[in-house]
Formats: C-alpha cells, structure tokens, sequence
C-alpha cells in the first residue's frame, strides 16, 4: 500500500527480470559490472545517487553499468526487494549460477566470472568490459577519454584488439617455499656431518 502511494512498484507487480544488453539502442564504449552482494543495497544506491548521475551513464550511452548481485536460491523476499530494484533502476544483473549466501571469499570470484560470461554475450559489440566493487568510486569523464585514446593509440599487430588496463600481480609460493626446505635441509645436513667429525676426531 505504500509503496504504491510512493510510486514504487509493489512485488505483486513486478515480474522477476534482469537488465539485458542486446536491447542497448547502440554499443556502450565500455560497460562496466559493479559485483555486489543482495543486502549491499545502501551501496547500490550510493553509487546512484553519485557518479552514477552522470549524464555519461545508462542505457544508450557512453558508459553502461550494471550491479551483478548473485541471486542463486534467494528467498523469496530478497528476491522480490531484487525485483523491485530492477524494476525501479534498470541497473541489475543477476548471477543465477552463484548461490546468493555465498562467501566473502568465493562469491566475488564467481561472480566476476558470471558478469564476463554474461558481457561477453550481451555487450559483444563493445570495445572495452570492466569490473569493480561497490564501494569505489568512478570518475566517468577521465575513464572514457582513457578508453578513446588508447582505442587510438593501438598499432598494428596480431592483438591490437585485446587491451588489459589496471592492476595485476603474480606470485607462486610453492617453487620459493620447496627451495627454502631443500636449503635448510642441506644446511642441517652439513651440520650434523660437521658434528659426526668432530666427535670422531
């Protein structure tokens, strides 16, 4: 009752849906899935009420975001708040294929996964896929010129198509770790060698 009062759809009028990229009247330059948990809604909805207003964002426009929450055997009342939510922003993207109360650990993972499974179908015609969390920050006119002028910079090769941006780090613990037990055991080794000769001399 009041949320018709208010203007706001109820759950018993809206049907259970998700933001579709095909049905973008042109290719955005880069859409953008913001990964979110079902509850983060104050996030959500900080992140429109700032950066999100920009007149470079939403559906036809240069930048296309969308908050990937998944939403694999969610209750029922979630899943009517996620509706609405849907219904109200045009901004969800649900991740069937990872359980709604997954961990902090495992759900952002999946999650990413799923939005680059998703993108790759929905958004095929645009040149750049991004992924970010729910409490950063974007500043939207900086990020596209970054965007235009490294679409233009690209020079001929095989991959001039294939742009990474941001940060990566790697590292491999195990080849590090077996090499310190392989020296502390020759280290040990010798001392206990050392210790036989000197006794037996």
């Amino acid at each position: 009752m009041l949320a018709s009062m208010l203007g706001v759809p109820s759950c018993s009028t809206v049907q259970s849906g998700a933001a579709r990229g095909s049905n973008e009247t042109e290719p955005p330059l880069i859409a953008i899935g913001v990964l979110s948990a079902p509850h983060f809604v104050e996030r959500r909805d900080s992140l429109r009420s700032s950066w999100m207003r920009s007149s470079l964002v939403g559906r036809g426009r240069p930048a296309r975001v969308l908050f990937v929450v998944r939403a694999k055997g969610m209750p029922s009342s979630l899943d009517c708040q996620l509706a609405v939510e849907q219904r109200v922003n045009d901004d969800i993207m649900r991740a069937m294929t990872v359980p709604w109360n997954e961990s902090r650990l495992r759900g952002p993972v999946l999650s990413l996964a799923a939005w680059l499974e998703f993108a790759a179908q929905e958004f095929d015609a645009s040149p750049f896929v991004a992924k970010m969390d729910d409490d950063a920050y974007l500043h939207v006119a900086d990020l596209l010129v970054l965007l235009r002028t490294t679409a233009q910079a690209k020079g001929p090769s095989l991959h001039a198509e294939l742009t990474y941006m941001g940060a990566m780090s790697w590292f491999h613990w195990l080849r590090v770790r077996v090499r310190v037990r392989v020296r502390v055991r020759v280290r040990l080794r010798l001392r206990r060698r050392l210790r036989l000769r000197l006794r037996l001399a």
